[in-house]
């Protein structure tokens, strides 16, 4: 190989790396953008609609978040009754952030699942994590056991060839529950603190 040839193989590596570089970023500021109009924006129908017979909705802003969760939402009847709540959190898939908002009724079971944003194309089967086949499985938890994949003693089943994004979803529903324990075990102390003044 002469020098010419080596010198025009060097830059049209060096191009290739640059362009894989940009479409990286830039997709990463894409992703960066959504995720800053999900944690920004509180689209209170559609969580008043995940649990049936809500009426109201509260955020409180002085709550404090678990690890991976973006935003809690406190549900209630027309009497003021708690009729549950919303937990969005994020996690990280294969291709970037899965983004899910989990629901649960008054006795803290999860009554709906929703993929707000999946890390995954067409392409390489990401999407899948996001559709009813996977969702549904959560369903009806009560409980999720850490790092087994099993959620109130039922085993989860990933999607094959979206290990990642399935993870990624998984991840954020453990994350809900630790909010739904934090909240729970909070409200026992101020009960406890109420009844012995």
């Amino acid at each position: 190989m002469n020098r010419k040839t080596i010198a025009a193989c060097i830059l049209a590596l060096g191009s290739v790396f640059l362009l894989v570089f940009l479409v990286l970023v830039i997709s990463h500021m894409i992703v960066a953008d959504r995720l800053n109009e999900h944690l920004t924006s509180v689209p209170q129908e559609e969580r008043m609609a995940m649990v049936p017979g809500t009426e109201t909705i509260e955020v409180p802003e002085d709550m404090e978040y678990a690890d991976g969760v973006t935003c809690v939402s406190l549900l209630y009847d027309e009497n003021g009754n708690e009729t549950g709540c919303v937990i969005d959190t994020v996690s990280t898939g294969s291709d970037g952030d899965v983004i899910v908002r989990v629901a649960f009724d008054d006795e803290d079971t999860i009554a709906a699942l929703d993929v707000i944003e999946h890390a995954g194309l067409p392409t390489n089967l990401g999407y899948k994590a996001a559709l009813p086949e996977f969702t549904d499985q959560f369903i009806g938890a009560s409980s999720i056991t850490a790092y087994s994949g099993s959620v109130s003693g039922r085993l989860i089943k990933f999607i094959d060839d979206a290990d990642y994004s399935c993870a990624g979803v998984y991840s954020c529903v453990a994350a809900a529950f630790t909010q739904l324990k934090e909240m729970r075990l909070s409200e026992n102390e101020q009960t406890t603190e109420g009844g012995t003044e």
